[in-house]
C-alpha cells in the first residue's frame, strides 16, 4: 500500500515555522523584509508580486515592492540590486522574471548576493554556507524530513540535471549524506539506475515519465513534474473538499481558470529560458489541456470529480465547455504569446477515463461529436471497425468540418479504421497513443451525398460585423 505524501499538509507545517520564526525575530527587534523588483508591466508578474506580498503580510514580514519602467537599461537595475545587497534592512532580494529583452537574466540573477538570493539561483551548497536553496529541490527536502524519511545512508538517483532542480537536489541529498547519482539524456539503461534508488526524484518536467517498472518495492518517489489535466483535477478535488458546502458552477470554473494560469506561466517561464539558451525567438504557449493513458493524467476524470459517473453522462457537453473557456481565460492571462490548439481535447484512446466510457457504451460517437462543437478539437483517436465504408468516413469528416466551420474553430477528424476489428474488440497503439475499443459507427448509407463531389460553400461571417 502506498504512503502519499500530502503537500498541502507540508505547506501549512512550513507556513508555521515561518512565523515562529518571524516572531522570534521581531521579538529580538528585526523585521525580516523581502525586496521583489518588478521591470515592466507583464500583468502575470503583476500577479505573482502581488501574491508574495500579501505572503509576506500574513507572516509578518516586510514586503518592499521596486516596480521599474519596462525601458529600464541593465545598467540601471544592476544598480538597485547592488544598493539591495548593500541595505542591511533588506535580507531577501527577488527579481521578478521574465525581463524585459535587453537585460541579461543571468547577469541579474548573478548580481544578488547568494546571502540575499529568495530564489536560490547563486547557491553554492555546502556545509559550511547559509545560502537560500532553490525553492524546488528545498521543497523536496522539506517534503521528505516531514513524511520521516532519512536520506543518510541511502541510495538517492535524481532523474535530471537541470541547474533549477535536478544539480541543486542533487547537492542537497548529498549534503544530507545521501548516496547520489544524477541521470540524464545520455544515461544508458535508465530503469536499471533508478531501480537501485531507495529515494528516486523525478525531476524531467514530464508527468508519468518514471514508470512503475522502473521503482523498486519501497521507495520513495518525487515526481517534481506537472500535469495539465491532473492538477486541476487535484485543483478541483483540494477546493471541493476544502469548502465545506457545495460550490457553484462560477466557483469552479474560478478554481480551472486559476490552476491554468499557474501551469501557463510556469510553461511559458521555461519555454522563455529555454529560447534564451539556445539564442532563438520565443514563439507561443499553447494552453492545450491534453491527456495522456495514465491514471491521473485525464480530461475525463475531471467530470468525475463535477458529478458525472463518466464521461458521456447528461451534462457532459456543458462541463467541457465550461473547461474548455476556463483554460483559455487562465492561460491568456499568463501569457501575451497563445498558440496552437489552446484548450481541452477529448482524444479517446489517449485517455484513460474517456475511453473506459467509450468502452463500456456511456460515450457513443453521436456524442464525441456533439462534444466537439464545445472543445477545441474534433473526433480524437477514435477506433472503429476496420469494414467501415469510405464514403461513410468521408461523411463524418464532412460533419466534422461543417461543425468547425460554422463555430469559426478548428476542429480535425482522428478516426481509426482497424482492419479486423469490429465493435468491442480492442485495438492497441502503444505509448502515449493507448489502446481503444472499436465503437460503432452510426448507421445509414452516406455514398450517395459522398458522390455528388464538390465543395460545400463557406458560412457568411461578414454579416456578424
Amino acid at each position: 500500500m502506498a504512503t502519499i505524501i500530502k503537500g498541502k499538509e507540508v505547506a501549512e507545517y512550513v507556513l508555521a515555522d515561518v512565523r515562529t520564526g518571524v516572531d522570534a525575530l521581531l521579538a529580538r527587534g528585526i523585521t525580516p523584509c523581502l525586496a521583489v523588483i518588478l521591470v515592466g508591466d507583464d500583468p502575470a508578474s503583476e500577479v505573482y508580486v502581488r501574491k508574495k506580498k500579501e505572503k509576506c503580510e500574513e507572516l509578518g514580514i516586510r514586503s518592499l515592492q521596486i516596480h521599474l519602467p519596462a525601458e529600464t537599461t541593465q545598467q540601471e537595475l544592476l544598480a538597485r540590486v547592488e544598493a539591495l545587497n548593500a541595505d542591511p534592512s533588506v535580507h531577501g532580494v527577488l527579481c521578478q522574471l521574465p525581463l524585459p529583452e535587453q537585460i541579461d537574466e543571468q547577469t541579474i540573477v548573478r548580481a544578488v548576493r547568494p546571502e540575499k538570493d529568495v530564489d536560490g539561483f547563486t547557491c553554492r551548497i555546502s556545509a559550511d554556507e547559509r545560502d537560500l536553496m532553490p525553492c524546488t529541490p528545498a521543497g523536496v527536502m522539506e517534503m521528505l524530513r516531514y513524511a520521516g524519511v532519512a536520506v543518510a545512508g541511502k541510495r538517492c538517483v535524481v532523474v535530471g540535471r537541470s541547474n533549477i532542480v535536478g544539480k541543486p537536489m542533487a547537492a542537497l541529498l548529498l549534503q544530507a549524506d545521501g548516496t547520489v547519482t544524477v541521470c540524464h539524456s545520455k544515461t544508458r539503461d535508465l530503469a536499471a539506475v533508478t531501480r537501485e534508488a531507495d529515494i528516486l526524484v523525478a525531476a524531467v518536467g514530464k508527468p508519468h515519465f518514471i514508470t512503475a517498472d522502473m521503482v523498486k518495492e519501497g521507495a520513495v518517489v518525487i515526481d517534481v513534474g506537472v500535469s495539465g489535466p491532473g492538477v486541476v483535477n487535484k485543483a478541483l478535488q483540494r477546493a471541493i473538499e476544502e469548502s465545506g458546502r457545495k460550490l457553484t458552477l462560477s466557483e469552479i470554473a474560478e478554481v480551472i481558470k486559476h490552476t491554468a494560469y499557474k501551469v501557463t506561466r510556469v510553461g511559458e517561464l521555461i519555454g522563455r529560458g529555454v529560447a534564451k539558451a539556445m539564442d532563438i525567438p520565443f514563439g507561443v504557449a499553447d494552453l492545450s489541456l491534453a491527456p495522456t493513458p495514465a491514471v491521473g493524467d485525464s480530461v475525463g476524470e475531471i467530470f468525475q470529480t463535477l458529478g458525472l459517473s463518466s464521461i458521456g453522462a447528461p451534462g457532459s457537453t456543458a462541463i467541457l465547455a465550461m473547461l474548455n473557456d476556463a483554460v483559455k481565460k487562465g492561460g491568456v492571462f499568463a501569457s501575451s504569446h497563445v498558440g496552437g490548439l489552446s484548450g481541452a481535447f477529448i482524444p479517446v484512446s489517449e485517455d484513460s477515463a474517456i475511453e473506459a466510457a467509450a468502452r463500456s457504451g456511456a460515450l457513443t460517437m453521436e456524442k464525441l461529436e456533439a462534444m466537439t462543437c464545445v472543445c477545441s478539437v474534433g473526433l480524437d483517436m477514435i477506433a472503429i471497425p476496420g469494414d467501415t465504408p469510405a464514403e461513410t468516413i468521408s461523411a463524418m469528416i464532412a460533419d466534422e468540418a461543417a461543425i468547425g466551420m460554422v463555430n469559426s474553430k478548428t476542429t480535425a477528424v482522428r478516426i481509426i479504421p482497424v482492419p479486423g476489428k469490429t465493435v468491442g474488440d480492442v485495438a492497441v497503439f502503444g505509448g502515449l497513443l493507448g489502446e481503444a475499443s472499436i465503437i460503432r459507427v452510426p448507421g445509414g448509407d452516406s455514398q450517395k451525398f459522398i458522390d455528388f463531389g464538390g465543395r460545400i460553400p463557406a458560412p457568411i461571417h461578414s454579416l456578424r460585423n
